[in-house]
């Protein structure tokens, strides 16, 4: 569910890059809420099957016991493995990369066309165009450059932490070469390691947008006020 919110959010910038007059109706606070329900009612509909009463623990070695449903058994150890390599790792991977390149794409152009515009106030006034233009040029290229490294962070981020522990989990499922306490160990540390993205990549969409940027630092301002005036209200 956390990585389809992360989702939500690069479609959110892609709407508003690809449908600006529309995104007014599209990128509503009614519509985010209905995608976080979605998301949430779905992959909890998914994950529901591990609550089956058929799932028993072994009370000696503390492990679940999911075998006793042929038909169960099947479908988590054979079916829901691939699925979640793909659901949770393929699919946010090709919507990210296509959303964030034609994203930054449509601002180039957007950028081009405002370029091409003063070009020509500039000529009709008479004026020099390299006199206004070069400032304006080297200010977009900036711009683009700095979202650039900012999609290639948060999507590299993603690849680098998530891609270890699915491909891990889908190869375990198959081949189970490791031992049981060495499985757990390196199942751990992966999942561990997977964890990162999740903690830092709220920061990285922070930085990469002002608007991310405006709306952190006004929701910290209020939660530093009311901390500082509940003391006072107390005594």
């Amino acid at each position: 569910m956390s990585t389809y919110l992360a989702i939500g959010i690069a479609l959110d910038r892609f709407i508003r890059s690809e449908l600006p007059l529309r995104s007014r109706t599209i990128c509503t606070r009614r519509n985010a809420i209905i995608y976080t329900i979605v998301n949430f009612v779905i992959f909890s509909i998914l994950w529901s099957l591990w609550l089956c009463p058929t799932i028993i623990k072994d009370p000696i070695t503390g492990k679940c016991i999911y075998n006793q449903s042929p038909t169960f058994y099947f479908y988590l150890t054979q079916v829901q493995v691939p699925v979640r390599f793909v659901i949770v790792l393929i699919i946010p991977i090709i919507i990210m990369i296509t959303a964030n390149i034609r994203m930054l794409d449509n601002m180039r152009q957007s950028h081009r066309r405002v370029a091409h515009q003063t070009e020509m106030n500039t000529t009709l006034t008479a004026v020099t165009p390299t006199s206004m233009n070069k400032p304006i040029t080297r200010r977009m290229t900036s711009l683009d450059r700095m979202l650039f490294y900012m999609m290639v962070a948060n999507i590299g981020t993603f690849i680098i932490t998530q891609i270890p522990f699915h491909i891990y989990t889908l190869v375990r499922n198959y081949y189970a070469a490791l031992d049981p306490f060495t499985h757990s160990l390196v199942r751990a540390m992966l999942l561990i390691w997977s964890s990162i993205y999740f903690g830092i990549a709220f920061y990285l969409y922070c930085f990469a947008a002002p608007i991310f940027r405006q709306k952190f630092i006004t929701i910290t301002r209020k939660i530093i006020g009311c901390l500082r005036h509940r003391p006072a209200r107390e005594l």
